[in-house]
């Protein structure tokens, strides 16, 4: 569409020059400045009048958010406090033997499968930093901004969360029973010095192969996570300072490479333990596949991204039989898991909205916009109360399926929402405005040219003054 100019004899018919600095001979100071305001404020008035129709006739880009990620980020959050309740129950559910099967074993028997939330975070990181990265791209700065709201997102609250857990663990080594049977916690006073810098920075998980070291030793063993989730950050942002605007191709060049990594380090040509190409990126790119196919694709393009997660689906079915360590068979169920969720982001993305306003799911909401605080502050918590329930005898699968997990599940939310309002909410990353500010002030009840562009109030309807607005990264997220 071609947007009318106003010519420079409009402009000078209607807006004072030089030469009309002073009044008109005979004419009053109030009549002119009267008259100078009027023909200002026409014109002002024509070219708010033709901009807004010229906006208003732009095709709006599709919203990126997707209203239910809090929901889901809650639920898989949820899940995993749940989880590390059953540590210390008997599990004596059997599928051969029936003299086992009872409410409480089968209730902790699907408990035990509550891992599932660790492939759900990882699909929604995907599409929340998917979503990020292509609403970066078309800013300036997108390297520094991407970098600066991850690290000020990530870090600050991990740090004070592991000072917090050191004082935490000190405590509790004054009490025998957790100090003796909580398997848990860690063993701060013979821990290296390069696992206290793994664990500060997120790096745990593949540190002590570049220092020599065994195994992993975190301050919060749940925290392995989050070492997958920075190298995940650190390839989306190094994939938008290569090539921005082909981010998504490269993000598929990286999902092939993983598969071929995967399975040289099977054949010990190549250390993957800990790292990002062990495996773990498949499911961060089952969320950005997703978010490509929501927002970037048609019909057949979304029906190629879900033949394409069906295939993942298969592959990840069909090797957990193929691998002979319970690793690799784990990282197989993560991958199906992975896959079948993106599958259902798509297919749902028509109902996400409506979904997202069930009244009923709003606790569950609620958990997702605090989840990394949850996620930092829990387990502690948990495990520690279960063991000692368990060191009182309570182990038997009815009581903690139906009593200590609940409990448990209970306590560790009011310190999660204390946290995320003292610590975490700080550094959360505002979301960008956009926008033109149309306002109004008046002036001997006119509204003059000058203060209809610059003035401070906001129309109670910005939706005709307002450009299109680009894309919207979906809230709650660690992003």
């Amino acid at each position: 569409m071609t947007e009318r100019t106003f010519s420079s004899n409009e402009l000078s018919q209607s807006t004072p020059t030089s030469s009309d600095s002073g009044p008109a001979p005979g004419v009053p100071n109030d009549q002119a400045n009267a008259a100078t305001d009027s023909r200002a404020a026409d014109v002002a008035s024509r070219m708010l009048e033709h901009d807004a129709a010229a906006i208003a006739q732009r095709p709006s880009p599709s919203s990126t958010r997707y209203e239910s990620l809090d929901f889901w980020r809650g639920a898989a959050c949820l899940m995993l406090v749940v989880f590390h309740g059953s540590f210390y129950a008997d599990s004596s559910f059997e599928l051969q033997d029936r003299s086992t099967w009872s409410a409480g074993s089968l209730a902790i028997r699907i408990i035990r499968l509550l891992w599932i939330g660790v492939p759900i975070f990882f699909v929604i990181s995907g599409y929340c930093i998917a979503a990020s990265v292509d609403s970066l791209r078309r800013k300036p700065r997108p390297i520094g901004n991407f970098f600066t709201r991850r690290f000020r997102r990530i870090y600050p609250p991990l740090w004070i969360a592991c000072l917090l857990a050191i004082a935490f663990w000190w405590t509790m080594g004054y009490f025998p029973v957790i100090a003796e049977h909580c398997q848990q916690s860690p063993d701060m006073a013979r821990m290296p010095w390069t696992a206290w810098i793994g664990n500060f920075l997120a790096a745990e998980s593949w540190l002590p192969a570049l220092t020599g070291r065994t195994d992993a030793e975190y301050l919060l063993r749940n925290t392995w996570t989050l070492c997958y989730e920075e190298q995940f950050y650190l390839i989306a942002g190094l994939a938008l300072a290569v090539w921005p605007r082909g981010f998504f191709t490269l993000c598929g060049a990286v999902t092939l490479g993983t598969l071929a990594a995967r399975h040289a380090g099977r054949a010990d040509l190549l250390h993957v333990g800990g790292w990002f190409f062990d495996g773990h990126w498949l499911l961060f790119a089952c969320g950005v596949l997703a978010f490509h196919a929501v927002n970037h694709s048609k019909t057949s393009g979304k029906a190629l991204a879900i033949a394409q997660l069906t295939c993942g689906l298969v592959y990840g079915a069909i090797d957990r039989f193929a691998v002979n360590t319970r690793a690799e068979r784990h990282l197989n169920d993560y991958i199906v898991t992975a896959c079948g969720f993106a599958i259902a982001l798509i297919l749902f993305r028509r109902w996400d909205a409506r979904f997202a306003s069930i009244a009923l799911l709003r606790p569950v909401t609620a958990c997702g916009k605090i989840s990394y605080s949850l996620y930092l502050t829990h387990f502690p918590v948990v495990v520690c109360a279960s063991c000692y329930l368990g060191w009182l005898g309570i182990t038997d699968d009815a009581w903690v399926a139906f009593a200590v997990i609940p409990a448990t599940t209970l306590v560790s939310l009011p310190g999660a929402w204390l946290f995320h309002h003292s610590v975490e909410k700080r550094f959360m990353n505002p979301p960008a405005e956009h926008g033109l500010r149309i306002v109004g002030n008046h002036r001997g009840g006119e509204t003059t040219a000058l203060t209809a562009l610059t003035a401070p109030a906001v129309p109670r309807d910005r939706s005709l003054f307002e450009p299109p607005a680009r894309p919207q990264v979906p809230v709650g997220s660690r992003t």
